[in-house]
């Protein structure tokens, strides 16, 4: 949870100038109401840039997924679906860790996350393509998202919520 976080304030400064482009799109249901995020493409200096990335280390890769309430920069109603693989992803292979978190008011708490939650997160694909400069990564996942009050405390699993849905998406593969 802390690494996403981190990643939204590295990008905020350098992303509240940008335009963005729509990149694909998570459909889904929070607590029984039908919402929509968008993944975003942003470009800057010649440099592009997005919320919906691929990228490989030397032991593990890691599928994020961030989408946003419209086709902008925004840094509430934030949603993130993080998968982490233990070395290459390939046909078949689980994720060691999957999280989904929402983000309503932006880096304020509370957040919910699925992390430390009663049933651990889902995500199923029905495409995941992760060669060349864009990939695609077409599936579902269903979660149990838990109030976590800051960043320091764990999550309280007696204030929980669903969330389910799609995602149809293209995926930065960052090198």
């Amino acid at each position: 949870m802390k690494t996403l976080l981190l990643g939204l304030v590295m990008c905020l400064p350098a992303a509240l100038p940008l335009s963005a482009e729509e990149f694909g799109r998570i459909d889904g249901t929070l607590n029984g109401e039908p919402r929509n995020w968008y993944t975003i493409s942003l470009t800057q200096g010649g440099q592009s840039d997005a919320s919906a990335t691929f990228s490989t280390g030397g032991i593990t890769s890691d599928l994020h997924l961030q989408g946003h309430p419209r086709a902008a920069f925004t840094t509430s109603d934030v949603l993130s679906i993080d998968l982490m693989y233990m070395g290459a992803v390939e046909p078949g292979k689980a994720p060691i860790s999957v999280e989904v978190m929402y983000l309503p008011t932006g880096m304020t708490p509370p957040f919910w996350s699925s992390e430390e939650a009663p049933a651990p997160a889902s995500v199923t694909f029905e495409e995941l393509t992760l060669d060349g400069d864009i990939g695609r990564a077409v599936g579902s996942f269903s979660a149990t998202l838990c109030k976590v009050e800051s960043l320091t405390s764990g999550a309280n699993t007696s204030q929980c919520q669903q969330i389910e849905g799609q995602f149809d998406t293209q995926v930065l593969i960052e090198e």
